[in-house]
């Protein structure tokens, strides 16, 4: 954008090695001029707070492997059918993109919408993973789990969502990320 080095007064990271890194980083070199400041992003300390333990981890990931199954070709044309028949609050599941960590919310969204639909669904499928599927969403234990990950994400996702308005600054968005 051709504005002088001089002009700016700080950076804003994720922390990430070869963005901040002692020698070679870019902040490393911006930091040589005496007047810039360097700043870690505030989203990232409230995703580290977030980190799941291995019980929600693996229901996460059970819930991940789930959506799949779902939308894979063999399950998918059935699926949309049973939805479509059973008047559910939607047609289709979304899917998880690991780059975009805000589908995973968005996902989880969609199987809660979904998980009465899902589980009469997966008790008509024969398949071992179905059956083992359906298991999970009978479980009530569960099913509280996946609602406490699913509000969880979806508090997550607001507040991504509110620090990337046009026109905030940091005095507009630190109080949601304090909320939080």
């Amino acid at each position: 954008m051709k504005i002088p080095l001089h002009k700016c007064v700080s950076v804003t990271t994720d922390g990430a090695p070869a963005v901040v890194g002692r020698d070679q980083g870019v902040i490393a070199r911006l930091k040589a001029m005496p007047s810039m400041l360097a700043f870690y992003c505030i989203i990232h300390p409230t995703v580290l707070c977030v980190k799941l333990n291995d019980h929600f981890q693996q229901l996460m990931c059970t819930a991940m492997k789930m959506i799949n199954f779902l939308r894979s070709q063999s399950v998918l044309r059935h699926l949309r059918k049973f939805l479509k028949e059973s008047d559910a609050t939607c047609e289709d599941l979304l899917t998880y993109n690991n780059i975009r960590w805000l589908s995973k919310g968005n996902a989880l969204s969609r199987l809660w919408s979904t998980r009465q639909e899902l589980t009469s669904f997966l008790n008509t499928c024969t398949s071992l993973n179905a059956r083992q599927f359906h298991e999970m969403m009978s479980s009530s234990k569960d099913m509280s789990d996946l609602a406490f990950l699913v509000d969880t994400c979806g508090h997550l996702n607001d507040l991504n969502l509110k620090l990337q308005e046009k026109n905030k600054t940091i005095i507009n968005t630190l109080p949601a990320v304090q909320a939080l």
